[in-house]
């Protein structure tokens, strides 16, 4: 005869109100359960409604419960009279019998006949080690993860081995007590120096953590004694990038100048560091697309940053040797003054021109960073342009034609200090941040 009152876990002396209570809640969480996608876990969760539905039906009514409770003295009368006899009979190797029978029934997913299983184990041989490890496991299956943790510390303190505080620190970390998982990690490894799993757990536990230097530090040494592990290089190849880009800024989607992706902007970077993580990420062996694209996209970004870029307008620098060409022919008219007694201009029309370009080529850094505010990587008059365009749209085209003309007269002393301000930002500035 089934015992209703240890399926509930409660007292036979409960009150109405306390089985009641009980009742509702295993009620809501196997109705949930019964939408589950697995087919074996839902056909569970129904057949544990039904179950439960017929003990309310019993316990909730006072004449059924006092009958059920009559027959199941009976019951318990008649058992213990037939315990006396075969008590003796219980040995280990039973014992070891009825773990095996749990371990099965938890593998089929019958969680439920497992610890109707165990629990009786746990009573004829309560200091025996496998017992509680199995209530831990038929317990966490069962969604009873607090009562879990109790059984699995119970075995742990019969019979310390690696196995148990393994599994222990696995259900604290389903519960996002990731301290306490890497304390029983530690103690696993502690316990069984060749332990894989202890060290794989603790690498993905320090990678979770975003502790990466002890992440590669466990899941390289995990590498070593299994070179082939699609699993171990994966998460290997995840600390290695993680690491490289430890100091990168996620940009959205969204962003006018730069596409959504990590990107270096910050001035500090370790380059050589970043280089060699994301070369020996790239060396591993795995299947994930997603990662070998991640990677593939810092390379990349990488190599952008080095170097510098062209950012100020060829319009103007072009449009800059026409303004001096048209101050020379303005005073040969105007004061009779021909080339050879205009040297200042025509060295200015071809000097300044070339000083601009050279100023205006900014490191890429410099660009990354602006780009990642959201603000136009440009310089100077380029800069002005897309300033007006943004605000503007195509009227910023008529603009900068009168821009330009208004600036004719002045060109001359407009162009230097425009010259001056770039040396400064692309070259003194950057030099002096990176010192």
């Amino acid at each position: 005869m089934q015992n209703y009152y240890e399926l509930l876990n409660i007292s036979p002396s409960a009150t109405t109100e306390e089985i009641r209570q009980v009742l509702v809640r295993e009620l809501r969480k196997w109705t949930q359960r019964t939408n589950s996608p697995h087919f074996e876990k839902r056909q569970e969760a129904e057949r544990m409604v039904r179950k439960l539905e017929e003990i309310e039906a019993i316990l909730l009514n006072e004449e059924r419960r006092r009958a059920y409770d009559e027959q199941l003295k009976s019951a318990s009368a008649n058992i213990s009279h037939s315990s006396l006899d075969v008590s003796a009979e219980y040995s280990s190797a039973n014992i070891q019998q009825e773990i095996a029978q749990g371990w099965k029934l938890l593998k089929q997913g019958k969680s439920i006949d497992a610890l109707l299983l165990v629990r009786k184990l746990v009573e004829q041989a309560p200091n025996h080690d496998e017992t509680w490890a199995l209530l831990a496991h038929a317990r966490f299956q069962n969604g009873e993860k607090e009562e879990a943790i109790q059984a699995m510390v119970r075995a742990c303190e019969l019979n310390p081995q690696s196995e148990y505080f393994i599994f222990l620190g696995d259900i604290y970390r389903s519960f996002q007590r990731l301290d306490q998982a890497e304390k029983c990690y530690q103690q696993a490894a502690q316990l069984n120096l060749q332990d894989f799993s202890a060290l794989y757990k603790l690498g993905t536990l320090y990678l979770e953590l975003k502790q990466y230097q002890k992440a590669i530090e466990y899941l390289e040494r995990c590498q070593q004694r299994n070179p082939h592990s699609p699993e171990v290089n994966r998460e290997l190849a995840r600390a290695y990038f993680e690491m490289a880009t430890s100091d990168w800024v996620e940009i959205p989607s969204g962003n006018p100048y730069l596409p959504q992706g990590l990107y270096p902007v910050n001035q500090n970077l370790n380059l050589t560091k970043t280089e060699v993580y994301l070369q020996r990420a790239s060396q591993l062996s795995f299947m994930d697309y997603e990662l070998r694209g991640k990677l593939e996209s810092a390379k990349r970004n990488l190599a952008h940053i080095k170097g510098r870029k062209f950012t100020g307008s060829w319009v103007w620098a072009i449009a800059s040797v026409v303004m001096f060409w048209g101050i020379i022919w303005m005073n040969y008219f105007t004061a009779n003054l021909d080339y050879t007694k205009q040297w200042d201009n025509v060295i200015a029309m071809f000097g300044y021109p070339i000083l601009y370009i050279i100023s205006a080529y900014s490191p890429r850094l410099r660009i990354f960073k602006e780009a990642a505010k959201r603000r136009s990587p440009r310089t100077d008059f380029a800069y002005l342009f897309d300033w007006l365009k943004e605000r503007t749209g195509d009227w910023a085209y008529l603009l900068t034609l009168v821009i330009m003309a208004l600036c004719f007269p002045v060109i001359n002393f407009i162009l230097p200090v425009v010259i001056v301000y770039n040396f400064y930002q692309n070259y003194i500035r950057s030099w002096s941040e990176k010192a």
